[in-house]
């Protein structure tokens, strides 16, 4: 058997150029945000901020210039069939190319996952950021909005002072003079504060004005409760003069039979006919209703515009009451002061004690009371 030894020196020099992986000189390199790992499959960069790899899987630019370096590297290595080893190297090639896109499709996963956070971050940095200015547009807004405040409380300080003026300022039918004095008195206690000098003028006004309506209502307070003073007084001296009244003629019947029996037949012939005997009865046991003696209040209880009015009624009342009565003059008078004497006894008053009232209201003394019995 012959050997061709320059044959199997062809072979050995063939094989080893044939295994070898030749790297095309070029200017394509590896991008710089990837590294090749111990195999020599490329892989994302750890120094990297993943946020980046968004950036690049949308340039299409840097992804042209990784997919020209891994071609490239592919490509460098020359293929050859002839022997298992070379065959198996360029499986190996191949199978670099698939990893290289599988690392590029997890780098789009770890990016697609970074891009789900990035609504929540977003939110959350912006929502920072909002708050960060609306504190410094407050801060910037601050001088004018206490201004406005402070203007605003100055106001409804003032509407409260001028709801208190209106409030004071109301009379109404049931207040009485002293209401309508202690209702000037707090008007007059109120003060405007320093700080509302802006509506100082037009409340003082309304206090000037108030005063002045509450001095006309005090005015006619006084003059209705002075009428109805005297209108009280009257009506009480008018009761108690028929209280007396009452009392002079529950007594009168029996006092009649103890005073007039002498009297009587010695007035009887110069005063009155025969024929009028039971008219003699009369002095004894005088009709209430016919004026006997004189009951007015005293003159000094009337104005001066009256008197002379009240004096003309008086002295009628005493004519009409002679002039119906001729003689009965002396036991009337008589009668009219025993009875008057007795009326003031059963109210508790001493019989000289009496005597003394029953003088003195005859010779008019007692301010309200006038008995005539001249």
């Amino acid at each position: 058997m012959s050997i061709d030894i320059d044959a199997d020196k062809k072979n050995q020099e063939i094989l080893p150029r044939e295994l070898e992986s030749e790297i095309v000189d070029g200017e394509i390199c590896l991008p710089s945000e990837f590294t090749l790992n111990d195999k020599g499959i490329i892989t994302w960069s750890e120094s990297t901020p993943i946020g980046k790899a968004i950036d690049f899987l949308l340039s299409d630019e840097r992804l042209n210039e990784l997919a020209s370096y891994i071609e490239s590297s592919a490509r460098s290595l020359v293929p050859s069939l002839r022997t298992k080893a070379s065959r198996a190297e360029i499986i190996s090639n191949a199978m670099k190319v698939t990893k290289s896109r599988i690392a590029v499709e997890n780098l789009k996963k770890t990016a697609l996952a970074e891009l789900k956070k990035r609504p929540q971050e977003i939110t959350k940095k912006v929502d920072e950021f909002s708050k960060k200015l609306n504190s410094l547009s407050a801060e910037l807004r601050k001088p004018v909005d206490d201004f406005e405040n402070a203007e605003l409380l100055k106001e409804q300080a003032a509407k409260s002072i001028e709801a208190k003026i209106k409030e004071l300022s109301v009379v109404l039918d049931k207040h009485s003079s002293d209401d309508v004095l202690k209702k000037i008195a707090d008007l007059k206690e109120i003060t405007i504060p320093e700080n509302l000098e802006a509506f100082k003028g037009n409340l003082e006004f309304l206090i000037d004005r108030s005063l002045a309506s509450l001095d006309e209502s005090l005015k006619t307070k006084i003059k209705i409760e002075e009428q109805s003073k005297a209108a009280e007084e009257l009506k009480e001296k008018e009761a108690e003069i028929e209280k007396l009244k009452a009392l002079l003629a529950a007594q009168q019947p029996e006092e009649q039979p103890e005073e007039q029996p002498e009297e009587q037949p010695e007035e009887q012939p110069e005063e009155q006919p025969e024929e009028q005997p039971e008219e003699q009865s009369q002095h004894v046991k005088p009709d209430l209703g016919m004026p006997i003696y004189n009951y007015f209040p005293s003159s000094s209880f009337v104005s001066a515009a009256e008197k002379p009015t009240f004096e003309r009624l008086r002295k009628t009342n005493l004519d009409s009451s002679r002039a119906a009565n001729p003689g009965t003059d002396e036991a009337a008078r008589r009668q009219a002061r025993l009875a008057a004497l007795q009326a003031l006894t059963l109210i508790g008053v001493e019989e000289t004690l009496g005597k003394k009232i029953i003088q003195n209201i005859i010779a008019g003394n007692i301010p309200g009371i006038y008995m005539e019995v001249k």
